[in-house]
């Protein structure tokens, strides 16, 4: 049988960036190679300073396209027309019956336009998180970043219509592809894997600080309304009156990072709540070992809910809001861990209640890693994409012709 080959086109990959649709790919990207398929990444090139092919330890293939910078007033046209050259090219050399596997909606848009078949995973809708989320970043002015937001929202909606197989990584980010159109006969539903061989219990991180809290509270985020760490930050002071000695340590950072030091500072919990930053995977693991209780304070939109099932993977609960995906995640521990709103008093309520019970806590970091582990680890949900693939497979033979 000769060596299957795959395609993935994404917007960034980890190391170039360390977001979790980056982390996601590169997992993927590598779980794949060592399963033995042939796999080819194309990506944006983040920094130039990152060589545009290049070949990781793991055996994948990196090819990265240019693009403007981001501060260059044409990035919003130069971008989309780079990523629409680079899947061509992609489309091209893949020969047949390779699997073309999108996970970016620009990357995506030109096989659906050209009628390639190919497989899509939603991640989230684009128009929604992303582009709202770093408007900042991309010096667009009202009226054009509002036409930006238009757009790709059309392009969202083209690439759920016609990709051969729309993949989703839970029963919520289902029903928002189903929102924008996609059939559902075409739709599979593929939870997102976790990185279970580094995410487990072990030794916590080293920090006196952490060490020397009554109960420890950890949350990692990125700093943007959608994801509550402000919510969180109020949430605190309320814990902190009925337990003193818990102390809460947020990792991450964005553009309400300045919003929430003050909300901190204004609350006087300087003692008491820690912002971290930035931290490495190393010490993200740490951290999730070194808590008694990992919180997800999601407002709106959680795709799948890595941040979730990596602390659970680490032998950690985590209580979390009924926000997308995190209670079909949570369900698999014990769905009473999920709160009864998004609001930071359901959130200092379910916490207190959990601190309070000291004996099903334990019970709960007991279970936490078996209600993800295997099924989330990497191992089985590579699989999963190859079965899909080996489907996936037999529609592009008939689709042409039975030639590879």
């Amino acid at each position: 049988m000769p060596q299957r080959r795959v395609v993935l086109l994404t917007n960034a990959i980890t190391p170039d960036r360390t977001g979790g649709l980056e982390r996601y790919v590169a997992e993927l990207a590598g779980g794949l190679a060592r399963a033995g398929a042939q796999v080819i990444v194309h990506a944006r090139q983040v920094d130039q300073a990152h060589p545009l092919r290049a070949v990781g330890a793991d055996g994948v293939e990196i090819r990265r396209f240019a693009t403007p910078s981001k501060g260059h007033p044409l990035y919003a046209l130069g971008y989309p027309l780079a990523a629409a050259r680079a899947a061509h090219r992609a489309a091209a050399g893949a020969q047949g019956a390779a699997i073309v596997h999108a996970h970016f909606p620009l990357q995506g848009l030109p096989l659906a336009l050209a009628g390639r078949p190919f497989v899509h995973t939603f991640h989230a809708p684009v128009f929604r998180e992303l582009l709202p989320e770093r408007r900042d970043a991309y010096l667009l002015p009202g009226p054009l970043q509002r036409g930006a937001v238009a757009a790709v929202r059309r392009t969202e909606r083209a690439l759920v219509r016609r990709a051969t197989r729309l993949l989703t990584l839970s029963a919520f980010m289902a029903a928002e592809a189903r929102a924008l159109g996609a059939p559902p006969g075409r739709m599979v539903l593929l939870p997102g894997g976790v990185d279970t061989e580094a995410f487990r219990p072990g030794a916590p991180v080293g920090d006196p600080w952490a060490s020397g809290a009554g109960p420890l509270l950890f949350a990692a985020r990125r700093f943007v309304p959608r994801t509550g760490v402000v919510e969180l930050v109020e949430a605190c002071a309320a814990i902190a009156a009925q337990r003193p000695d818990a102390r809460v340590a947020i990792a991450g950072g964005g553009p309400l990072e300045a919003d929430v030091r003050a909300r901190i500072h204004g609350l006087g919990l300087q003692d008491r709540v820690r912002l971290l930053g930035w931290v490495s995977d190393a010490e993200l693991v740490g951290w999730y070992r070194a808590a008694d209780l990992a919180v997800l304070p999601t407002q709106e939109l959680e795709g799948f809910g890595l941040a979730t099932a990596e602390a659970m993977a680490c032998g950690t609960p985590v209580v979390g809001t009924p926000a997308g995906a995190t209670p079909e995640v949570l369900r698999r521990l014990d769905a009473a861990l999920v709160t009864r709103d998004p609001s930071p008093g359901a959130i200092a309520d379910a916490v207190l209640a959990l601190l309070a019970d000291p004996g099903r806590l334990a019970g709960l970091a007991a279970r936490a890693r078996a209600a993800v582990h295997p099924e989330l680890g990497w191992g089985t949900v590579v699989d999963r994409h190859l079965e899909l693939y080996e489907r996936h497979e037999h529609e592009l033979l008939r689709a042409t012709g039975g030639r590879r």
